[in-house]
């Protein structure tokens, strides 16, 4: 399976507040990059919908990043992917800065088969 990912992936543990026209939901980020994040639920009800707001704060400082992103992938009771869809430019390079500064998580590739001829 070829990874299609553009961006290279963060594991991390941050809180998530989830806005949407129901309320504010909290969730645990696992895993971050600069097009989305994976989030777990903590306190959310049985369904949300496809498009929402995002709010976490970057560790050791006090900057929020807000962004509206939209579910691409979701399992039962294990999480949602959410690629983010809108974000200032601020927001965008504090993000990537922060990225820039932590080690990304290993990709998972499938093994090639090496062909020799003679």
């Amino acid at each position: 399976m070829k990874n299609r990912r553009r961006f290279l992936r963060h594991e991390t543990s941050l809180f998530v507040n989830k806005r949407t026209t129901s309320g504010v939901f909290l969730s645990r980020a696992t895993d971050l990059s600069a097009s989305g994040v994976f989030l777990e639920p903590i306190l959310e009800p049985s369904s949300l919908p496809d498009v929402m707001g995002l709010e976490f704060e970057i560790p050791k400082s006090n900057v929020v990043i807000r962004a509206i992103g939209k579910v691409v992938r979701a399992g039962p009771n294990d999480g949602v992917g959410v690629r983010f869809t809108a974000m200032s430019a601020r927001d965008w390079f504090l993000l990537g800065h922060y990225l820039g500064a932590r080690r990304p998580k290993p990709a998972h590739t499938a093994q090639q088969k090496v062909v020799t001829r003679s």
